[in-house]
Parts: C-alpha cells; sequence; structure tokens
C-alpha cells in the first residue's frame, strides 16, 4: 500500500491524507501496512535473498522476511523512496521483530541505496560498501547505525525479545545530523556516515545459519520536497 499524503508538524500522527489534493508539492509519505498479501518480487519491494511472504498467523497485516537455503534475506523497495539534503527532513518508522535471537547474525530495518547487496554484517553494522541509515538487532542488541560507504558508526539502543515487536523510527536532518528513536523516546544522534546517495526502503538478515526471520508489521516514511 502506498499513499501520498501531505506532511505537516513535524509528526507522522499529523498527516493529512486529505491535504495531499491541494499541496502534494510540499511534502510526501509513504505508508506501508502490508495488509494486502503483496507479491515478493515487482510490486512494492525487490527480494534479492530470502523468501518474503505476509505471515497470516498475524490478524494484523505482517510481512516477514525469512532466510531459507541462504544466510542472507534481502528486500527494498522497487525504486528509490527519498535523497538526503540540505533543508529536507526525512522521517523514518517502523514496527518491527525478530523471530529468533541468535549470537549468528543479525537484521536490518531502515533505508539504503542497495542495489542488491545486504546492507549490514552479521556484526550488526553497516556493510562498509553501502550506505544507508537504520536499525540492526544482534543477538539481544539493537543498534542505531548510519554508514556512507566509507564511514560506520553505531550505536546500542535498546534490548530485543524474540517475537516481540517494537517501533522503531529516525529523523535525518539535511546531511548533518540523525536522531534515533525507540517507542517515541530519543536514544541516540549520529553526525557522520550520513550518504548524499539515493536510498531505498530496506529490511534484511544477514546470518551464518538460515531459517532466520525479521517481521515488519508496517513502515512510514515522510519528507519535506
Amino acid at each position: 500500500m502506498q499513499i501520498l499524503t501531505k506532511y505537516k508538524g513535524g509528526s507522522l500522527g499529523n498527516a493529512q491524507t486529505a491535504d495531499a489534493l491541494l499541496a502534494p508539492n510540499e511534502a510526501v509519505m509513504l505508508s506501508r501496512e502490508f495488509f494486502n498479501n503483496i507479491t515478493a518480487t515487482g510490486v512494492d519491494f525487490t527480494v534479492t535473498a530470502g523468501t518474503a511472504a505476509r505471515e497470516t498467523s498475524y490478524a494484523t497485516g505482517v510481512w516477514g522476511l525469512v532466510t531459507v537455503s541462504s544466510a542472507d534475506g534481502h528486500a527494498y523497495s522497487i525504486a528509490p523512496v527519498v535523497q538526503f539534503a540540505a533543508g529536507r527532513k526525512v522521517c523514518f518508522e517502523a514496527m518491527v521483530a525478530v523471530s529468533t535471537i541468535a549470537a549468528s547474525g543479525s537484521s536490518f530495518i531502515g533505508l539504503s541505496n542497495t542495489s542488491g547487496t545486504v546492507p549490514v554484517t552479521t556484526a550488526g553494522a553497516m556493510n562498509g560498501t553501502q550506505d544507508g541509515v537504520g536499525f540492526t538487532f544482534t543477538t539481544t542488541a539493537i543498534a542505531a547505525v548510519t554508514g556512507d560507504g566509507a564511514t560506520v558508526t553505531s550505536t546500542a539502543v535498546g534490548t530485543a525479545a524474540a517475537d516481540t515487536f517494537v517501533r522503531l523510527g529516525f529523523v535525518v536532518d539535511g546531511t548533518s545530523k540523525v536522531t534515533f528513536y525507540v517507542n517515541g523516546i530519543e536514544v541516540a544522534t549520529a553526525t557522520s556516515g550520513i550518504s548524499t546517495d539515493v536510498m531505498f526502503e530496506t529490511y534484511a538478515t544477514k546470518y551464518a545459519t538460515a531459517n532466520k526471520k525479521i517481521l515488519v508489521d508496517w513502515m512510514h516514511l515522510a519528507y519535506n520536497r
């Protein structure tokens, strides 16, 4: 599901769909709710590793990405959605969980410039060749991460439990600062590793073994034009 809206007041909760008809040139919001059974490739997301499907065991729409025969899982939006730039504020938020807490790798949710390469390492840091901003799950640790292909940052921001959803978000202010939030509470900032490349909505896993899953209830992205 993809919705174009007017974005007001610096909060996703203030997005007004009706205002898009009046001033769609001011700001946009992309909402992925996963209520419908979106196909794995070619509609909203491209899946280059692992298997993506709607999790029918949940009453609301939840999208799962699981590593099956390979150790990687990788899904990203079929087109880039935003580019960080001076004067632009980009807000991203997602409700996400991991199904297994394991020491053999990590999962990622956020924005990256990926074009087929998993943007995170098994240690939970941004892949040095990929740009992005987001969160990683590594064993029970949740970290806020950035990377611009040269500099990577990682800050511990919380503790994860298997199959327990947590609301993760960040605000990118121009190209100089990222503020990270867990369940609506500010937990970290980063002032380096912020790329100016075009970004895709991304969720991925990087494990040494198969059968690891990341679960996404919803993703919201909002920014001023």
